[in-house]
């Protein structure tokens, strides 16, 4: 996988909902702790190699994705977390987040700013660890909250309501401006306000 970088890349992403659906189902839920541990580790190079942004995208676009990672995040054993830290981290720093896994991170977003400052402490070694966690922290502080995220919601289907509904010809915009549907005021040759058909 490491030496033919571009043709893993096209192969994973022709068979992607196979490869994920029986990778997740078998390697990531295994209930052996090695091959738990690197198919997580794995996963996550897959992920963070340049040649699979494709196949990154694709992933992190899942809710199911992201409660798998999460999920690792809470594992019973230190270096599942710490390797699922790494798949969570990916879905955190996507601009792009899909609708679903947006809703996911804001309904969790304080559950999230208590865990992870706490989240592996006994690494205050590993410098690059602490900057990523502290990073994500920043961007799920940037997330909305729930009460903000509802009201978008709703701020944004009222303005689909509005584009929705039907706007009126150029003739229908004239005959309401001028009144009457139809019927047009001629003050001049008629006197004033004496209608015409």
């Amino acid at each position: 996988m490491n030496i033919h970088k571009k043709l893993v890349a096209h192969f994973l992403l022709i068979n992607f909902d196979r490869f994920v659906q029986i990778y997740n189902r078998v390697l990531m839920n295994s209930a052996s702790y090695v091959t738990k541990r690197q198919s997580i580790n794995l996963l996550s190079a897959l992920l963070l190699e340049r040649t699979n942004y494709s196949l990154m995208t694709r992933y992190v676009e899942n809710a199911d994705n992201l409660k798998l990672a999460m999920n690792l995040l809470k594992d019973d054993r230190r270096m599942v977390n710490y390797e699922g830290f790494h798949i969570f981290k990916v879905f955190v720093a996507n601009p792009q987040k899909s609708p679903a896994v947006l809703r996911i991170l804001v309904q969790n977003r304080e559950k999230l700013l208590k865990f992870l400052p706490t989240f592996l402490e006994d690494r205050k070694d590993d410098v690059q660890f602490e900057d990523e966690k502290a990073y994500l922290v920043r961007m799920i502080e940037n997330l909305p909250t729930a009460a903000q995220a509802a009201a978008q919601q709703q701020q944004q289907g009222h303005q689909q309501q509005q584009q929705q509904r039907p706007q009126p010809n150029s003739d229908q915009q004239q005959q309401a401006l001028n009144g009457h549907g139809g019927l047009v005021s001629d003050g001049a040759a008629n006197g004033p306000g004496r209608l015409i058909a």
